[in-house]
């Protein structure tokens, strides 16, 4: 009744189509929404989701409440989907054909320039400063995200005159500031105080577009009609509006992520011989995955991927979902760096869990907090706290937590005085307990995390985990194809094949009769094959010319590649490859055939002398030695 009275139903059906219907062909059974849609009981009901809230303790408050409307418009919750990577740009066809290709857009956003970029501007436009002088400079400033709660306590935008006033020593070569006691105005000191003073009036000015990695709006009329809009290189329609405009403007906005962990799980299931179908992941008691869970042994799992999870893993030993829901939100960085008596609030989860003593403030806390032992660390807390508490409203604990988050003093100050008195009205816990209650929820809110992200976070975790229990030829397969779209996937491939050799899967570099182009696990050998365009500096384009040449080759000597001559493969093959490539085939030891026992070197040698002839001498070659 809630939502019909939000008039959001075809909201809730748009949703439901893009994740239910064709769940099948774009989505991991309706595990891609994350977010605190996953709080919603409706979402749950008609497939959007396969989280239960109420199993789960999530609160519809988190996802909508009427708090969010004012007399002249209705706010839209937000539920985001996630999608398989490769399968996002199939989703966006699809609405594009159901709705109308004018009637979608992607939502515009607009880069701007920061303290560093602000500063590198003006003085390579102002002055004959080196690029050397100007980054010696501009490298001082702090990051803005490690000061970024020290800005805000101060109520500054600009990191440039935030570093002049509260660190003036990083600066103090090139300017400083001093503040005018009578009229509160700033006087820019020093040999560059004016670009300094020019540097922070364009800080934070747009410098460049682009489109939103997920965010795309579906209008019932065609978009260009309500918010301006522009044509992208893709020949994509983008709005020229930031997110929060397009809103108010009127768009219906869907947050529609690629996400890669969907994709490998989708993959893993589909080429298994092992794992059934998905049906059987949504058993979460299967003793083998939290077995693995608790060893730590979780490189590839969803959120445990690194050194970092690992290691949590570990020391939590998780054996329910929710304990795996705390598990990814203790190892946060806000969470892993508050502090409590000299220790993170993660250690003093783990010291709880295995028997460490501690209490709840007050006993009428503990029906709230007995599953994280007397942490707060989900806001769904803070905000139970408050509504059972001191009488909260759902839009109030949430108008609660938003003031906390975004630190916004006045809302805080105002919300703190109803906190304390709607404890005095309940009489639950005293003026003094309400006052360390209400402390406690405004420290929690610098690292609490939404259990709605949790929970959903916990089940993909769960899933990437299953697979890795079960059938670990295939999930090494699968991510080790996927490496080389990692940052530093020469790391990533290295850490996969060292996770290999632990799990006993026998990784070997390919052979003349055993070429595959990516990750292969052959069954019969019980092996997994290093793919031809995994290899460093082996590309798609070579690999298909090579099979092109092997096919030509094997009809024209009447044999297979593997029966090769060392001087027939040479002159047939790899001299006409990309030198590059030729060398690192031959370096991966890939050349090795029935007919081939040379040294690498001497083969490599071989290829380079006959690389550096001319086409003459080479074709002379071949004649004579093929």
């Amino acid at each position: 009744m809630r939502i019909k009275k939000k008039k959001i139903i075809k909201y809730n059906g748009t949703v439901n189509d893009l994740t239910v219907e064709e769940s099948k062909t774009y989505n991991v059974e309706g595990l891609g929404v994350h977010n605190s849609a996953a709080g919603c009981l409706v979402s749950y009901l008609v497939g959007i989701t396969t989280t239960d809230p109420i199993e789960h303790g999530l609160l519809f408050g988190r996802f909508y409440n009427k708090s969010r409307n004012t007399e002249t418009r209705v706010e839209l919750p937000d539920i985001d989907l996630d999608i398989p990577s490769e399968n996002r740009e199939e989703v966006l066809n699809y609405i594009k054909d159901k709705y109308g290709n004018d009637k979608v857009c992607h939502i515009g956003t607009f880069g701007t320039l920061q303290g560093r970029s602000a500063l590198e501007t003006v003085f390579k436009a102002r002055t004959n400063m080196t690029f050397t002088e100007v980054k010696e400079m501009t490298k001082v400033l702090p990051q803005k995200a490690n000061v970024e709660d020290q800005m805000e306590e101060s109520e500054e935008t600009s990191l440039i005159l935030w570093t002049l006033k509260h660190r003036p020593e990083i600066l103090k070569k090139w300017c400083r500031v001093t503040i005018d006691e009578d009229t509160n105005d700033l006087n820019y000191i020093g040999d560059y105080g004016d670009l300094f003073e020019l540097a922070v009036e364009i800080e934070g000015i747009y410098r460049s577009y682009g489109k939103h990695a997920a965010g795309v709006v579906i209008s019932p009329t065609p978009v260009k009609d309500i918010m301006p809009v522009r044509i992208d290189k893709d020949g994509d329609i983008v709005s020229t509006l930031t997110m929060k405009d397009v809103e108010f403007m009127g768009g219906v906005k869907f947050d529609i992520l690629g996400v890669d962990i969907l994709g490998k799980v989708w993959t893993i299931i589909n080429d298994s011989r092992i794992i059934p179908n998905l049906d059987c992941l949504n058993d979460f008691n299967d003793s083998e995955v939290w077995d693995l869970l608790c060893s730590g042994k979780t490189k590839g799992v969803f959120q445990l991927d690194s050194s970092t999870g690992q290691t949590w893993s570990a020391k939590v030993k998780p054996r329910t979902l929710d304990e795996l829901s705390d598990l990814v939100s203790i190892i946060r960085p806000g969470c892993l760096g508050a502090k409590l008596n000299g220790k993170s609030m993660a250690t003093h989860y783990v010291d709880r869990k295995f028997g460490e003593p501690f209490d709840y403030v007050h006993e009428a806390l503990e029906p709230i907090l007995n599953e994280t032992y007397g942490i707060i660390i989900y806001q769904e807390q803070s905000m139970k706290i408050a509504r059972d508490i001191a009488g909260f409203s759902e839009e109030m604990a949430d108008q609660l937590r938003k003031a906390i988050g975004k630190k916004d003093a006045k809302l805080m100050k105002e919300l703190k005085r109803e906190f304390i008195d709607g404890c005095e009205k309940t009489g639950i816990v005293d003026t003094k307990i309400a006052h360390d209650i209400y402390d406690n929820i405004e420290k929690s809110n610098r690292y609490s995390f939404n259990k709605s992200h949790g929970v959903v976070y916990a089940v993909n975790a769960y899933y990437s985990a299953y697979c890795k229990a079960h059938d670990v030829n295939e999930f090494f397969k699968t991510y080790l194809n996927r490496a080389h779209k990692k940052p530093k996937w020469k790391d990533e491939t290295k850490d996969l094949v060292m996770d290999c050799r632990y799990f006993g899967v026998d990784v070997r570099t390919p052979k003349l009769d055993r070429l595959y182009r990516e990750f292969y696990y052959n069954y019969d050998e019980q092996v997994l094959y290093y793919g031809l365009t995994r290899i460093k500096g082996v590309g798609d384009s070579q690999v298909e010319k090579m099979f092109k040449l092997i096919e030509e080759s094997e009809l024209q000597l009447g044999k297979k590649i593997e029966d090769f001559t060392w001087e027939e493969l040479l002159f047939l093959i790899l001299i006409r490859l990309n030198k590059t490539v030729a060398i690192a085939l031959i370096s991966s030891g890939t050349i090795n055939g029935n007919n081939i026992k040379m040294d690498r070197n001497k083969m490599e040698f071989e290829f380079e002398t006959l690389k550096d002839m001319n086409k003459t001498e080479i074709d002379w070659m071949r004649n004579n030695y093929v």
